[in-house]
């Protein structure tokens, strides 16, 4: 099922905050690419069809980023009652995406994403990254 970025965000947030692991916006907009990629890996369905642009540091959907921005480095401390309804399969790629990438710091994240013939550096700054380049990487890449 294909899901609105901006609930899957509050999804994360939710667990990052209840677990007492908030993260911050960098991290945030890792561990959605990264749940994107997985889910194409895992249900050849992407996670949200928003648009992904490539950033200096990595992939950033641009709708949670204009969410999000203010808090900058800061951890995200909030909950929410309207979250992306996984299936239960959903929710166990989710959160094993969720819980590998938080336990990171924050630059690891970026190195990952920035990966030689990934989808960002297949991408010029400032640019969409393409689905079919996120598809791609996401069957035939490491991640």
């Amino acid at each position: 099922m294909i899901h609105n970025a901006l609930d899957i965000a509050k999804y994360i947030i939710n667990k990052c905050t209840l677990d007492e692991m908030p993260i911050s916006d960098l991290q945030l907009q890792k561990i959605l690419y990264f749940i994107q990629v997985n889910f194409i890996r895992q249900f050849n369905s992407p996670a949200f069809n928003n648009k992904m642009i490539a950033k200096q540091y990595g992939p950033v959907v641009s709708d949670v980023y204009a969410e999000y921005k203010i808090y900058g480095a800061m951890p995200i401390c909030l909950l929410y009652d309207d979250v992306a309804e996984f299936t239960s399969e959903e929710k166990t790629v989710a959160d094993w995406v969720i819980e590998r990438c938080r336990s990171l710091n924050p630059w690891e994240l970026v190195a990952k994403s920035h990966v030689p013939d990934g989808p960002w550096s297949k991408t010029k700054l400032e640019s969409e990254i393409e689905m079919s380049l996120v598809r791609d990487y996401a069957i035939n890449g490491i991640g």
